[in-house]
């Protein structure tokens, strides 16, 4: 609401200066009449200050005078003329009871005072106050104005509008006969309001009310922009366009100050017009011309968002890039620098994603631009818009870790999303910064702290189902992780169980596995197998089904059980021929022949790996294991070929199993 913003709070010193509330007689002879004069004549030649002084000593010298309330009350709107509202508001109400027959004059300058020092409702109560009074006191078009404004301040729009709107009120009853200037700023009001409202119709009613010719210039303005928004409103998209060519066309000009604003705000609803008509170029063209070092900072950067956006509707992201750093070049001091920094710093970052994966080790380039963007920001932009920055900057610093493989610059990334976690407020955005400090925490091996950041990602969003439904699950996953990683199997169980008891997150096989995998390497294998043959019951689809039953003979092996292991592994392979874990599974089985006692067939499944798998890690084993068995049948030919196969095979890197064959 710009234009209400403009007339708000001017209405008091217009009336203030349009005449004299006192009915001012004629100089008569004699002092008390000579001193009256000359404190009225410095009134109106507007030396308030001088006036005031006057009218003062005139009270003091002549406190029976008949003229005392008329200086009273012209020594209060002195007052308030040079903003001392509160005087004015006190010497009134202290005088009020004597006022006689200019009570609704003292009534009326109280409820401009009130309104002055923002006590909006006590001002509309005032207002009202003089219209029940004194229903035909010459103040009766303005107190009705001066209500409905005081209303609007409270944001009863509605009720604005039925005092501005209502036929048999104080409003419509005095503007028939009232002052044209204030009758069109209370219609020019109700158009403001019917606009709020989405009464567009009503808006535009109330605007061809208003006296044509006849307005003075800015009103006349201010009618058409109020117009062509309402216009906008009721999608006569045309129309609007047509009032708004034609407002800057009378504007074009003009250089004074309330044109340039008002041109300014012209400009950008042409911009939004040209834009509803899908023509964006030419709605870029129009907020460029309020990208102008005589426009205020805020439509500046309106402008400045609007064109980025419309750019980047076209997916030109360079062009969007390059906008915004000819502007923060320009106006590197703008209230909105900051603002705008983070937005080109979000765009560094998406050009970076829009990289393939191979081609982003050579793209920090664009992290160490977005994070330079970043930093300014976190130093100028508002309060919300500083975290922002931060959770972004701890971004960069783990992109960076992620191409380069360098836990170098953890530390800073984890003080960013620490910052940004503790300053944004609750919010998918807080918990992101809460995760991501956990994973830096996970890669720097804190797995305590990574964990109990974790745990509030999953407590304290249950009312953001972005957060419940989705990031939370991963935190639980994490959890599994980090208690493995630690040996806090207890927090991972925890974890575990919450993501088993939320079916389709996607990541309940994949920690029951990680988790059933610690546990035997923990050393308690058959309480692994129970959960490995859990998953297997639980996820029968899950492509790691072949892993949970492999991981389960393995606990056969690390129980003893060699036989069983046997089996299971005969069952697997038989099952999985074309798995990825196939030459592991194969190697596993023939030792557990081994194991088992049955060397023949061990001996049979060691030579099938080598022929099979001959460049396999584990072939060099499996070559190794047959030459120990001809050497154990004390077959020394055949044992001496087959280790100088494990140093002669070029296949196969230098090891420690070289010397040890060599010996």
């Amino acid at each position: 609401m710009r234009f209400i913003a403009s007339v708000l709070g001017v209405i008091g010193l217009l009336l203030v200066c349009a005449g004299l509330e006192a009915a001012v007689p004629a100089a008569g002879a004699g002092d008390e009449a000579k001193a009256f004069a000359v404190a009225v004549r410095l009134f109106e030649d507007r030396a308030f200050d001088l006036a005031e002084q006057e009218l003062a000593e005139f009270i003091r010298g002549h406190p029976e005078s008949s003229r005392v309330v008329e200086a009273v009350l012209l020594q209060a709107q002195a007052q308030f003329a040079q903003g001392r509202h509160g005087e004015s508001l006190e010497l009134l109400r202290s005088r009020l009871e004597a006022a006689g027959a200019l009570s609704d004059r003292y009534m009326y300058w109280i409820a401009e005072s009130l309104y002055q020092l923002g006590r909006n409702e006590e001002a509309a109560k005032a207002y009202a106050a003089v219209l029940a009074a004194h229903p035909e006191s010459p103040r009766r078009l303005d107190a009705s104005l001066g209500e409905a404004y005081a209303t609007f301040r409270l944001g009863d729009l509605r009720r604005t509008a039925e005092l501005l709107r209502t036929p048999e009120g104080a409003f419509q009853r005095a503007a028939a006969s009232g002052n044209p200037e204030l009758v069109a700023r209370g219609q020019l009001l109700l158009a403001e309001v019917c606009l709020e409202l989405g009464d567009y119709l009503g808006g535009i009613d109330a605007l061809a009310r208003l006296p044509e010719p006849g307005l003075p210039a800015q009103q006349t303005w201010q009618r058409q922009y109020v117009l062509a928004r309402l216009q906008l409103g009721s999608k006569q998209v045309p129309a609007a366009l047509t009032t708004v060519t034609n407002l800057l066309a009378q504007l074009a000009p003009l250089t004074n100050a309330a044109a340039v604003q008002l041109r300014a705000d012209a400009k950008s609803l042409e911009g939004a017009l040209l834009e509803r008509s899908r023509q964006p170029e030419a709605a870029i063209q129009a907020y460029e011309r309020n990208l102008d070092a005589g426009v205020g900072p805020a439509r500046r950067f309106e402008a400045m968002q609007q064109i980025v956006r419309l750019t980047l509707a076209q997916n030109r992201i360079e062009e969007a890039v390059a906008r915004l750093e000819d502007y923060l070049r320009q106006y590197p001091a703008d209230p909105a620098a900051g603002v705008l920094r983070l937005a080109l710093g979000e765009l560094r970052l998406r050009q970076y994603y829009a990289l393939a994966s191979n081609a982003r080790r050579t793209g920090t380039n664009l992290l160490q631009q977005a994070r330079q963007q970043f930093s300014m920001a976190s130093t100028n932009a508002p309060g919300p818009e500083v975290a922002r920055a931060l959770l972004n900057r701890g971004w960069t610093y783990w992109e960076e870790s992620q191409v380069t493989g360098s836990n170098a610059r953890l530390g800073e990334g984890a003080s960013d999303f620490r910052a940004a976690a503790e300053q944004l407020p609750v919010s998918e955005e807080q918990a992101i910064a809460r995760y991501k400090l956990g994973d830096l925490l996970f890669l720097q091996a804190d797995y305590a702290a990574a964990v109990t950041n974790y745990w509030l990602v999953v407590s304290n969003y249950s009312e953001l189902p972005a957060v419940s439904e989705g990031l939370a699950d991963q935190a639980r996953h994490q959890i599994v992780r980090a208690g493995i990683e630690s040996r806090d199997l207890a927090n991972a169980q925890e974890a575990l169980e919450q993501l088993l008891a939320r079916p389709g997150n996607g990541l309940g096989d994949r920690g029951l596995l990680l988790f059933g995998q610690a546990v035997g390497r923990a050393g308690q294998p058959a309480e692994a197998r129970q959960l490995f043959n859990r998953f297997v019951e639980l996820f029968p689809d899950s492509p790691r089904v072949p892993e949970a039953r492999l991981a389960a003979a393995r606990m056969y092996q690390l129980e003893g059980d060699w036989a069983t292991a046997g089996v299971e592994y005969d069952r697997w392979v038989t099952n999985y021929p074309g798995h990825a874990s196939l030459s592991r599974a194969e190697f596993d089985r023939a030792w557990a022949r081994y194991r088992a006692g049955n060397e023949t067939n061990a001996f049979q499944l060691f030579t099938n790996f080598v022929a099979q798998y001959p460049r396999d890690a584990l072939a060099r084993w499996a070559q190794h294991w047959i030459a120990d068995y001809y050497f154990r049948q004390e077959k020394f030919d055949l044992a001496d070929l087959n280790y100088q196969q494990i140093f002669l095979n070029t296949n196969w890197t230098t090891s420690e199993l070289n010397y040890h064959a060599r010996l």
